[in-house]
């Protein structure tokens, strides 16, 4: 619509659907296609990347389009605004010019003067030879076209990387597990405690003791049936006393090493201790299959020994087997 395309779909647009009318202004119709009708829901977000440059002021719409640092000037002065400065509502910026300069009436409000007063910084369009255009505006450039990548980092503009994501994304673990832990680690487990505050009316008690609220923590450190399993599982490294009373306290852990229990040891057994935690949830809440602490244990001791036995030939690997069973 405003690279000046020569497609048939945007001509056919430019002709029936504009019609001469600034694509900020034109009204949706029941006529109007599926895909056309999506288009101009997307005008908001995309009044923030299309910046028009102006040239002679014959394709830019004086009303509709951000020509000036006052943005739409519809908006700036209101609906009042036409009538104020006798420029017709969809109107080119060409048409409020003469052959002497701009011609428009006499500011009657404080908005009005800063605009008159912006139009003296700036030449008139009549007296220019290049036409307008329009750029694609992101963060970090301008560009004649669309950028796709460029506007969907803008759209959604990447997060800070998690302190943790070296835990939890490294090579030789295991895809299933790695992906459990981090949204885990993200707390976005949907816990029974987490369902609930999004209004959903169920029960609160956690599914492995069926005492305290079901909160991340609870469930994967504190609940006696979790601590069970943490205690069969930090025996094997050497650590028998060693329990977590909170999510960060585990992290703290995971990221140590010693001689008996490496940094890559604890990461694998970690993460399989709650990916089999979370499982074991879920199957009494939707299969009502109880198992015991010393089941999951075994199910943990099991997938370490055959992760380990298929990549013993890795440097990270080596002698990991003979620390996990001492």
């Amino acid at each position: 619509m405003f690279s000046q395309s020569e497609s048939l779909w945007a001509e056919w647009h430019r002709k029936y659907s504009l019609n001469g009318i600034s694509l900020w202004a034109v009204q949706e119709s029941l006529s109007d296609s599926w895909a056309w009708k999506q288009i101009l829901k997307l005008r908001p977000e995309g009044r923030n990347f299309i910046k028009p440059i102006l040239g002679n002021g014959q394709k830019i719409s004086f009303w509709f389009d951000s020509w000036t640092p006052l943005g739409q000037l519809i908006q700036f002065l209101g609906q009042a605004g036409p009538r104020q400065l006798q420029v017709q509502l969809h109107a080119s910026g060409s048409a409020a010019c003469s052959n002497t300069g701009w011609c428009i009436a006499s500011p009657r409000s404080d908005e009005a003067m800063e605009l008159h007063t912006f139009l003296t910084s700036i030449p008139c369009p009549v007296f220019a030879e290049a036409t307008d255009s329009y750029v694609w505006t992101t963060s970090t450039c301008e560009e004649p076209r669309f950028n796709a990548t460029k506007t969907w980092q803008d759209l959604r503009p990447r997060g800070p990387t998690l302190t943790a994501s070296d835990l939890i994304w490294f090579k030789g673990g295991i895809p299933r597990n790695n992906f459990t832990m981090w949204v885990a680690n993200a707390d976005r487990l949907p816990t029974r405690a987490r369902l609930a505050s999004w209004g959903l009316q169920i029960p609160t008690q956690c599914c492995l003791c069926s005492i305290s609220s079901e909160t991340r923590d609870h469930l994967f450190l504190t609940c006696q049936f979790s601590m069970a399993v943490w205690r069969l599982s930090v025996t094997r490294l050497g650590e028998p006393n060693r329990l977590f009373c909170s999510w960060a306290e585990l992290l703290s852990w995971i990221r140590g090493t010693s001689t008996a229990a490496p940094s890559i040891l604890r990461k694998l057994v970690a993460q399989a201790a709650v990916y089999h935690l979370w499982k074991q949830r879920n199957n009494v809440l939707h299969n009502q299959i109880v198992l015991s602490p010393d089941a999951i244990f075994r199910l943990i001791d099991k997938e370490l020994k055959n992760t380990i036995n298929a990549r013993s030939k890795r440097k990270q690997f080596l002698n990991l087997m003979s620390k996990w069973m001492s």
